[in-house]
Parts: structure tokens; C-alpha cells; sequence
């Protein structure tokens, strides 16, 4: 944020009442933050007036209504506060993000050569389908049954699928 001149006592009042109106505003856009990002409620409410004055000072008339640019900046402050802290929290735990090995590439050969001769089975029927679309486990499994397997063992090469995905 840039740096703004101190305010004049009118400025002073007529912030206050501009507060007073849009309380139940500043309050909802918090409780909304705070719902999909967590945080001290009581911070964030903080942190939120001080983005009240700064978009109050900021804000012109002839760019549109008040509200909705209060409602932008003090949900993007408090997105942009949340992000520097999770930083900060990264660097004092340890590392750059560079540092840290990425995901591991998702390979179905060798997810495929890890399964039994059944779950392999299981996976292929899933992956390249069959006559019918296969919608869930019971499609497979009563589709397996009917190739002449029994429930026991087409029910064991679909867990074994479950767990080798989970």
C-alpha cells in the first residue's frame, strides 16, 4: 500500500460514520475469509479496519460504488496478509519452495506391474471399459461375475485397486 498525508479531523468523522454504515459489511466479508481461510477472527476484524481506512481514503467517486471497492480491498488485504504470514512460516520452518522436492509423477506402468494379476485385471477393465460404461464398484465387480470369477476374488482385486490408489 502506498503512504497517505494523515487525516483532517472532517476526514476523521466522516470515516466514522462511513465505519457505522458498512460494519455489517466489513464483518461479512470477514466472516467469509475467515471460513475458507481460517485465521483469529478477532486479527482479521483488525486487519479489516485497517483496510476500511485505506479504502476510504482511496476511493473516488467517479470509479463506482464505495461498497463493492471495500468489500475488494479489504478481501484481497486479507488474502495478501494470509499469504505473506504462510511465507514467513515456510522460511522460519525450514527451506525455500525450491528447495523441497516437488509431486512425484503419477506413472501406470509401474502402478499397473505393482498390482496382482487379479487387481491388474480390475484396473484394465476400469481403464479401457467394456460394453457397458462402468459407473461404480458394482458395475465392475457384477461385470467380473459374470466372466465366471467369484465374488471373493473380484471383491479382492477391487480393494486391492482402492488401496493401491489411496
Amino acid at each position: 500500500m502506498k503512504v497517505i498525508k494523515p487525516m483532517t479531523k472532517v476526514e476523521r468523522d466522516g470515516a466514522g460514520e462511513t465505519y457505522e454504515t458498512v460494519r455489517r459489511l466489513i464483518r461479512r466479508v470477514v466472516q467469509s475469509f475467515h471460513s475458507r481461510h481460517g485465521g483469529d477472527r478477532q486479527e482479521l476484524e483488525s486487519q479489516a479496519g485497517e483496510l476500511f481506512l485505506y479504502a476510504y481514503r482511496t476511493h473516488r467517486l467517479r470509479k463506482g460504488r464505495f461498497t463493492k471497492r471495500l468489500a475488494y480491498v479489504i478481501y484481497n488485504g486479507l488474502l495478501d496478509r494470509h499469504r505473506k504470514a504462510a511465507k514467513e512460516r515456510l522460511n522460519v520452518e525450514g527451506g525455500d519452495l525450491n528447495d523441497r522436492p516437488g509431486p512425484s509423477r503419477f506413472s501406470l506402468r509401474r502402478f499397473l506391474n505393482e498390482l496382482s494379476d487379479d487387481a491388474r485385471t480390475v484396473a484394465a477393465l476400469v481403464l479401457e471399459g467394456v460394453t457397458e460404461p462402468v459407473r461404480d464398484t458394482w458395475d465392475v465387480l457384477w461385470y467380473l461375475i459374470g466372466m465366471g470369477w467369484t465374488a471373493r476374488r473380484a471383491a479382492r482385486g477391487i480393494n486391492e485397486v482402492k488401496g493401491a490408489l489411496s
